[in-house]
C-alpha cells in the first residue's frame, strides 16, 4: 500500500511540474507552444487557461491526499523494523588467555630479543 501510494506520490509530482512548466506566468496558459491567448493557440483563445488550472487544481488535490495518507500511514505504525531482529549469541570466550593473544607473543619475543642484544 505504502509503495502504491509513494508511486502515486512521485508520479504527481512530476505532472505538477510539468503542467506548471507549460503554463504562461501571465495567466495566459500555453503561451509557450501557441503565442498566449490568441485564436490560433493549442486549446483555443481561452480554453487552455482553463484546462491546465484545472488539471493542476485537480492534481495539486491528489498531491495532497496522497501526502497526509503516506504521513498518516507511516506514523501509525507503533513497530519498528528492528522489534523482530534477536541479538546474536557471542562465541568468543569470555576471559582472555594472555599468553593465547598474538600481541602477548609479539610482546615475548621482543623482550627476547631485547635480552640477546644485551647480551
Amino acid at each position: 500500500m505504502l509503495t502504491l501510494l509513494g508511486f502515486i506520490h512521485i508520479i504527481m509530482a512530476v505532472c505538477i511540474v510539468a503542467l506548471i512548466l507549460v503554463q504562461d506566468p501571465k495567466g495566459g496558459a500555453m503561451g509557450v507552444f501557441g503565442g498566449g491567448g490568441g485564436s490560433q493557440t493549442v486549446f483555443g483563445s481561452s480554453g487552455g487557461g482553463d484546462f491546465l488550472t484545472k488539471a493542476t487544481r485537480y492534481l495539486a488535490i491528489i498531491f495532497a491526499a496522497t501526502s497526509i495518507s503516506l504521513a498518516y500511514l507511516t506514523s501509525s505504525s507503533s513497530s519498528s523494523v528492528l522489534d523482530n531482529v534477536t541479538a546474536p549469541v557471542s562465541t568468543l570466550p569470555t576471559t582472555i588467555n594472555k599468553d593465547a593473544s598474538p600481541a602477548a607473543k609479539a610482546t615475548d619475543a621482543a623482550k627476547e630479543v631485547t635480552e640477546e642484544i644485551k647480551k
